[in-house]
């Protein structure tokens, strides 16, 4: 076992988000007990690049007289269903579907107005285009629980977290119990790697003397704000270890096996990590990511497909997953990208960038699901809809931006109206009733 040395640990617990404060904390405020969260593991999941999500689950047939939107639809006049959900018959679509359709909430005809990766990374999972604004995941975990030691974690894709909240990384399933077993000793003997534990009466010592340390230099008349940052920080990451010595209560003995080698680095590897620092009380909020690249300006069907079928398989086996960890029915897992991709082809066979995209929003046993919110038209046009019933209404109605998904996902939450929240406006001029379990918009082939 190789022995670890005081950078080597620093940089571990910087890694995991172990110096985690945030700003404006002091050391009394940091020793406070982590709060006692009761709510749903919310997960993001990013689909970077921009998914087509016609072929999906806002599917086209071609049109007489346009080019044709997708080669999978030529002969076909008909789209199938699962429950009140249409959805494309292409790669593994039908196996997601059938399996969750009951779990599902589709928002479709989301407006990015933009074509850029990072502009529409920012407001896709911001609801603003200005970069600053937190995720969902950061601002719930940064209303309910911004003092739990992993609180917020982010595995890549946009990451704002507003100041609300620490933002956490993971590098690998196995960091976490390295940081919790901090006062574990390593030492070699010759060719034999050993470790040994402090005496629990030895370690409280430590402890003690490096808080009473950091108080004799916080009391320096002399000491610059960034220092004194700097040890607020260092104090924090001694009580968060303290915390993360949970996580190890709920550590399986072995993590399933990633048959496609992606490594911890697959999303649902990402989710389940997740998943058992939620039940130890040390997260509320977690984006993953698929390692898939999206973005397919030429071949597209057969570049586009893989990518696809890897995405259906991630998200059924994120819900597996939450089954055997016991917590299906307190995941609420987010699928979006971007934006989506052209209602055509290109010279290369290819589809560029288009502003209109979806939103799936899962979630087992809720009221509120097997519904399709939203609507774009044949060619894949937004479609003014009504922000109470959720009917088309073109002459009063309005198109559907990211902010209006935010608003409706932090007052779903319960953080629209707390003051941590204020400011960060999301300036939504209509109050889209997304949740309301009465109301759905008719579809093209419903």
């Amino acid at each position: 076992m190789k022995k670890l040395s005081r950078r080597e640990i620093l940089k571990l617990m910087g890694s995991a988000g172990a110096l985690s404060m945030v700003p404006g904390m002091t050391v009394s405020q940091s020793v406070m007990a982590a709060e006692q969260y009761n709510g749903d593991l919310i997960l993001t999941l990013n689909v970077s690049g921009a998914w087509d999500v016609t072929s999906l689950c806002d599917p086209k047939l071609n049109t007489s007289g346009e080019p044709d939107i997708n080669n999978w639809a030529q002969g076909l006049n008909e789209i199938p269903t699962a429950g009140n959900i249409p959805y494309a018959p292409i790669w593994d679509n039908a196996s997601l579907f059938d399996k969750h359709s009951q779990d599902m909430l589709i928002i479709n005809g989301i407006d990015a107005q933009t074509n850029s990766h990072s502009a529409g990374q920012i407001h896709a999972f911001s609801g603003r285009s200005n970069f600053g604004f937190p995720t969902i995941t950061a601002s719930v975990a940064g209303v309910m629980g911004k003092s739990l030691a992993l609180s917020y974690i982010n595995n890549g894709g946009y990451a704002g977290n507003g100041g609300l909240v620490t933002t956490s990384s993971m590098s690998g399933p196995d960091l976490i119990p390295k940081l919790a077993n901090y006062d574990e000793i390593f030492y070699s003997v010759g060719d034999q790697n050993n470790s040994v534990l402090y005496p629990q009466t030895i370690s409280e010592r430590i402890k003690s003397a490096k808080l009473a340390r950091i108080e004799r230099q916080l009391t320096q008349s002399n000491l610059l704000t960034r220092h004194k940052e700097a040890l607020n920080q260092f104090h924090l990451a001694t009580q968060n270890l303290d915390e993360l010595k949970k996580f190890n209560d709920f550590m399986p003995s072995g993590l399933i096996e990633d048959n496609d080698d992606q490594g911890f680095h697959s999303a649902w590897r990402q989710a389940e990590i997740a998943m058992i620092s939620y039940k130890a009380g040390l997260t509320i909020g977690a984006d993953i990511t698929q390692g898939d690249n999206f973005d397919t300006h030429a071949d597209h069907d057969n570049k586009h497909g893989p990518s696809m079928r890897r995405l259906t398989r991630d998200i059924e086996t994120i819900w597996m997953l939450a089954e055997q960890h016991g917590i299906a029915d307190k995941v609420t897992l987010v699928v979006n990208s971007e934006f989506s991709r052209t209602p055509y082809y290109n010279a290369e066979g290819g589809k560029d960038h288009w502003p209109l995209g979806s939103m799936i929003i899962l979630k087992k046993g809720a009221s509120w699901t097997n519904r399709v919110v939203g609507r774009t038209d044949e060619v894949q046009n937004g479609i003014k809809i009504n922000p109470t019933t959720m009917q088309i209404d073109e002459t009063n109605g309005a198109l559907i931006y990211p902010k209006d998904v935010y608003q409706a996902l932090r007052k779903h939450f319960g953080i629209a109206d707390h003051n941590l929240m204020q400011q960060f406006d999301l300036k939504t001029e209509h109050e889209f009733d997304f949740f309301n379990p009465n109301f759905s918009t008719p579809q093209l082939y419903s």
